[in-house]
Order: structure tokens, then sequence, then C-alpha cells
């Protein structure tokens, strides 16, 4: 889970479900992960997989999760107001090309800094191991003032005339 390999007991039942329809075996598996305070309760129709495969399966799909929180509730999607398909997928790739730049800027503060010297562990979570976009959005939170003073230097030269140059005429202003 998460790029590490942990311990974990399970009990596994094999049986019918009538959500899936009776006449489809599942296996219910109830794993308890060390380190976490309460079991996880699982279902699958993949028979042939032993309880290992599964509980990384699952895993995995906690991330895909985390991602998906990320992109609606951190990134905004859930508050996008479109209701055609072109303004619903330029929202959607502006939002993955942000996700994108902010998870390469993560990995350049970790390689820069090293992981967990930008970003603090919170109190309540100690086994804590990654940054996450909520910490990211909180360190440009924390430097807000510097991004504003940048945006409006930028808005200043834009603002500012090109006086156009010919070959041979120097142009210089006085700051």
């Amino acid at each position: 889970m998460y790029g590490r390999s942990r311990r974990f007991r399970y009990k596994q039942q094999r049986c019918r479900w009538s959500v899936s329809g009776p006449q489809l075996p599942v296996h219910v598996f109830v794993v308890e992960m060390l380190g976490d305070r309460e079991p996880w309760f699982l279902v699958t129709t993949a028979l042939e997989l032993s309880a290992a495969q599964v509980v990384e399966a699952c895993a995995a799909r906690v991330r895909q999760e985390d991602g998906f929180r990320d992109h609606t509730q951190r990134l905004g999607m859930e508050a996008c107001r479109a209701w055609t398909k072109e303004p619903v997928q330029r929202t959607f790739q502006v939002q993955m090309v942000a996700l994108t730049l902010l998870r390469l800027l993560q990995f350049r503060l970790d390689q820069t800094w090293g992981a967990g010297n930008w970003w603090h562990k919170p109190e309540w979570h100690p086994q804590k191991r990654h940054a996450s976009i909520r910490d990211l959005c909180h360190l440009f939170w924390q430097h807000r003032t510097v991004f504003s003073q940048l945006l409006v230097s930028l808005e200043d030269m834009e603002k500012t005339p090109q006086a156009p140059t010919q070959p041979g005429n120097s142009v210089s202003r006085a700051a």
C-alpha cells in the first residue's frame, strides 16, 4: 500500500451475495492491516485471486480514489458549471494539466528539500509518508503575497509599450 509492503491478517469466506445475483459466487474478506484502526471489508468475484492480490488491488484503488478526490475537491471539478461536452472536456483537460504540474512540483520539492522537509505531518496522521495536493496548496497559500507581487509585475510588463527596434539602433529604458 502506497509503495510499501505491509503485514495483514484476514478471514475469507466464499458465499453468494444477492447484489451480484444469487447464482454468482463471491469471496468476502475481512482484512486487518497493521497500523490501521478499522478493518477492511472486501467483496470480489475474482475467485482465482489470493488474499494478498485482492488487498493489493484494493490498496491501488485507494490511490486512485485519492486522485479523484484531489481532482474534484482540491482543483474544483465538482464546481464545474458546464452542461455541454466541450466545456466539460476543456475544464477537465486544464485541471489534469494543473494536477500534473502540481505533482511535478511536488517531486522537484522532494528532490531539492527532501521528502517531508517542506511539508509537515499532521499530529493525527504520524504515519503519513507523502505530501498531498492539499499540502501543495497550503505551500502556495503561505507564499501568496510573493505570487501576487509576481503577477502584478507581469501585468506591468505587459502594459509597458514596447518600442520597435531597428537594426543598428539601440533602445534603452530607465527603470
